[in-house]
């Protein structure tokens, strides 16, 4: 088994009394964090290359357009956990009456 794994060229994890399935999924889902991380980080870094390159009025128009961009996302997010509080309040009242 270990050398049909070295063959494969994959690591081989042995089966130790301290490996169990649920460390395995841990460090399925730390790996897969890792990598989403490393992705959002050269997307951040792409995008950061591509402003270097636009002209002062264009950089500063696009910077404009995050800002709004982010600042309704806040705001939908404000309400949208209003209503969820809302929504809460009304089951409780369901729920007791």
């Amino acid at each position: 088994r270990e050398l049909e794994a070295e063959a494969a060229g994959q690591p081989f994890a042995s089966t130790d009394a301290g490996s169990t399935p649920a460390k395995a999924l841990k460090a399925k889902g730390e790996e897969a964090r890792k990598r989403a991380a490393r992705k959002q980080r050269e997307a951040d870094e792409e995008l950061e290359r591509q402003k270097m390159m636009m002209s002062r009025k264009k950089r500063k128009l696009f910077e404009k357009m995050e800002f709004s961009n982010r600042k309704k996302d806040a705001e939908a997010e404000k309400l949208r956990g209003k209503k969820r509080r809302i929504e809460k309040e009304k089951e409780r009242k369901v729920g007791s009456a």
